[in-house]
């Protein structure tokens, strides 16, 4: 099996969301595209998957009148050393007054070398 070299570059080229956005349509019975990447932290040598959706607000009920924005985005997340990586999915929303918050949902595990996606409860 090739192993990537660990790099952002190397590790944004192999980055696919396809099976983190079919378990989100299974999960919310609609379907989400997902935007991201492989960032470097900022604090230490390592990498970390983030991303976000776009609004989902048109999908929330009557959550609708009191929230403008709601996501479903990256929190918390590091690649290792085996090019296996994990990140938290998690809802985020900011309210109609300004305010922000979020709720951790699931934690996603990557596996580079074979580009699939497991999926563990919280």
């Amino acid at each position: 099996m090739n192993k990537l070299r660990y790099t952002r570059k190397s590790l944004n080229e192999h980055l696919d969301f396809t099976g983190l956005e079919k378990e989100l349509k299974r999960r919310l019975g609609f379907a989400v595209k997902l935007e991201g990447k492989v960032t470097q932290s900022n604090r230490a040598n390592w990498c970390r998957i983030e991303f976000a959706s776009k609004n989902v607000i048109k999908h929330t009920g009557i959550m609708s009148n009191v929230m403008r924005e709601v996501t479903i985005d990256s929190f918390s997340s590091i690649i290792e050393k085996d090019y296996t990586g994990w990140v938290g999915v998690h809802f985020s929303w900011t309210s109609n007054r300004g305010g922000t918050n979020g709720l951790p949902w699931f934690y996603a595990y990557y596996d580079f070398n074979t580009k699939e996606w497991t999926f563990v409860e919280r």
